[in-house]
């Protein structure tokens, strides 16, 4: 990550946290997981681990927690991130409960992943944050997607038409 661990303390100290944080699932290898689990619970979210999309969509499934945000790498040992996201979109409730960002170093452009989960993407509103991670832009994603969540959770208003 850029920066590393010593600027990752650094900057986190002065964060404002999350008020009522919506839960994070980290899906990657375990070294992909540790440093954003410590950056992440640093900042207030409690995180929810998965070492692989199989695991993932199984956590993601149950009734609880009723959401999460989930930061998923593309490519991992067990399973890849493109078939975890690929079950989300057959299943419009894991959708509709859940919000996605991809944290990956696998992307250079539709190029590199063809222009169908390119739209996939972008059909399910999946966030993303090249690796190595900008420490800000992955918690920007992050507290947008909670965001996300939060609104979809709510009834809405006269104000959100607005």
């Amino acid at each position: 990550m850029a920066g590393g661990i010593a600027d990752m303390e650094h900057r986190t100290a002065s964060r404002p946290r999350p008020a009522t944080p919506t839960p994070v699932l980290l899906v990657d290898d375990k070294e992909g997981r540790d440093a954003l689990r410590l950056l992440l619970e640093d900042t207030g979210y409690a995180v929810l681990e998965a070492s692989s999309g199989h695991a993932a969509l199984a956590l993601l499934r149950a009734p609880e927690p009723p959401q999460v945000v989930v930061v998923l790498n593309l490519l991992m040992r067990d399973g890849t991130g493109f078939a975890l996201l690929t079950s989300v979109a057959r299943g419009p409730a894991l959708f509709q409960r859940h919000a996605y960002t991809v944290c990956a170093r696998y992307w250079r452009g539709t190029a590199d992943i063809g222009p169908h989960f390119a739209a996939l993407l972008e059909r399910l509103a999946v966030h993303f944050v090249p690796k190595p991670c900008d420490i800000e832009v992955l918690l920007s994603a992050v507290a947008a997607a909670s965001r996300r969540l939060a609104v979809a959770a709510r009834p809405w208003t006269a104000s959100d038409t607005v």
